[in-house]
C-alpha cells in the first residue's frame, strides 16, 4: 500500500503476537476419523478408521497411530504409543494437552500414569477451553495435515495400482 492509502484506510497498528518460550513442552492430541462407503453395494455399510494425532508444540514433531478405538483399549495400545513418543522426545517435563472428551480425558490420565512410573520428572495435563476449538489449534491442524497427507498418499497409490483401495 502507498503511504496514503495507509493514512487513510488503515484501521491502526497490527497486532504482533508474542511468543515466548514455554519452560515445559505441551504435548497435544486429538482423534482423526477416516470413513468410506463399503465398496459392497448390498451392506452399505461405513468403514471408519480412528487415528490419534499428536504433536510436541515445541519440536513441531507430529504422531500419527491408527488405534483399534477411542480411549483407553484392553492392551493399553494407545496408552503405550503415546508415552513411547513422548520418551522419544526426551523431555523430562511436558504439559499433555487435549480437548475435553471423556474417552480422551480417559487415554489422557492413563498416560500421565504410565509416564510418572517410567519416572518423567514433572507431567501434567491441559485442557481446551469448553466449546472452544480454537484453543487447541495446533492439534487440530496437525490433524488436518495428517488426514490431506493419507489421502494424497491413498490416490497417489490407487492411481498407480488402477484400483480402490478400502480404508
Amino acid at each position: 500500500w502507498c503511504p496514503r492509502c495507509v493514512k487513510g484506510r488503515g484501521v491502526g497498528k497490527p497486532h504482533r503476537a508474542r511468543r515466548s518460550e514455554q519452560t515445559v513442552p505441551v504435548f497435544g492430541f486429538d482423534y482423526l476419523h477416516t470413513s468410506e462407503a463399503s465398496i459392497d453395494a448390498e451392506s452399505e455399510s461405513v468403514v471408519t478408521k480412528k487415528i490419534l494425532v499428536a504433536k510436541c508444540q515445541k519440536t513441531q514433531c507430529v504422531f500419527a497411530h491408527v488405534v483399534p478405538q477411542k480411549g483407553v483399549d484392553v492392551d493399553r495400545y494407545a496408552v503405550g504409543r503415546l508415552v513411547q513418543d513422548i520418551r522419544w522426545l526426551g523431555h523430562t517435563k511436558i504439559r499433555l494437552k487435549s480437548d475435553n472428551e471423556v474417552a480422551i480425558l480417559k487415554l489422557l490420565r492413563e498416560v500421565l500414569k504410565s509416564l510418572r512410573i517410567e519416572g518423567v520428572e514433572q507431567a501434567a495435563e491441559q485442557h481446551s477451553a469448553a466449546y472452544d476449538t480454537s484453543s487447541n489449534g495446533a492439534t487440530k491442524n496437525a490433524c488436518k495435515q495428517v488426514g490431506g497427507l493419507l489421502r494424497t498418499l491413498k490416490s497417489d497409490l490407487e492411481d498407480r495400482l488402477k484400483r480402490i483401495i478400502p480404508v
